[in-house]
């Protein structure tokens, strides 16, 4: 969630006297739920959206409403975010590729030891 929005909560709830606490209970959802909106963790879904704006008396155009410029960086942010996250993930694949290498020569490691130790195999049937 964008942190303008999610001060903007926090302003309004404050403004009609709520409590975090408070303002749970008027919706029927946890009070970390309402921190984490604040906080910009999280987002209210839709429903609660509406909520919020009837209760605190505004449109949920005013609500969400965000300057441009404050747009545009949130834009940046989450492009800058998934960049982070796609490298994060190419490292992960990259070590389990790594990791499956690894495994594949070890297992050859203990074929060749077989051989040398137990010598070729032998066949039951043959006398």
């Amino acid at each position: 969630m964008n942190v303008q929005i999610a001060q903007r909560l926090a302003e309004l709830r404050r403004a009609k006297g709520y409590s975090q606490e408070a303002l749970a209970n008027e919706l029927g959802l946890s009070r970390q739920a309402v921190s984490k909106w604040e906080r910009a963790e999280s987002s209210p879904d839709t429903e609660n959206l509406i909520a919020l704006a009837r209760l605190y008396g505004v449109s949920l155009d005013d609500l969400l409403n965000v300057d441009k410029d404050i747009e545009d960086d949130v834009a940046f942010e989450n492009a800058e975010r998934a960049e982070k996250t796609a490298r994060a993930q190419a490292e992960r694949e990259e070590a389990l590729r790594e990791q499956r290498a690894h495994q594949a020569v070890s297992y050859t490691h203990l074929d060749v030891y077989k051989r040398q130790v137990a010598g070729p195999p032998v066949d039951p049937t043959v006398p």
